[in-house]
């Protein structure tokens, strides 16, 4: 008579409902000036699971990163008038020293740095249009 295998459970993913329940527990707040990129990248973060926020200018993130200091994670537009979003990030980060951020731009970096000095935060920069898997790639370090 053999005995089963038995697969050790450093190796088992996680059950999907934990993921989710983790996924929940993140709160995100996107920012980007332009309605039709805000809203799907909004939809698209919900679709993913995440707890999901949507703020049209820098001063409107502000004021929700000040009444939420629960935020995990900050994906900004990079090219927003009149606040940047590397400067948005750099206000945030002094509200929220451990929340996590995305910069998204259509700039290449060598333009971003040049229009906006390269950041010497631990930020992600993600090229636009986002990609799903770059997202979760970020989100999961």
């Amino acid at each position: 008579m053999s005995q089963g295998v038995t697969i050790s459970s450093a190796r088992q993913k996680p059950p999907l409902a934990s993921c989710r329940r983790w996924r929940k527990a993140v709160k995100v707040l996107v920012v980007d000036g332009e309605a039709d990129v805000l809203i799907p990248t909004v939809e698209m973060f919900k679709v993913m699971g995440y707890d999901t926020m949507a703020a049209g200018t820098g001063e409107e993130a502000l004021a929700l990163v000040r009444t939420h200091p629960h935020l995990s994670v900050l994906v900004t537009e990079v090219d927003m008038e009149p606040m940047d979003g590397v400067t948005l990030a750099r206000q945030a980060r002094r509200l929220v020293p451990a929340i996590k951020v995305v910069l998204v731009s259509a700039f290449p970096t060598s333009t971003m740095d040049r229009l906006h000095g390269a950041p010497e935060e631990d930020f992600h920069l993600l090229p636009k249009p986002l990609q799903l898997s770059e997202v979760a790639i970020v989100l999961r370090r």
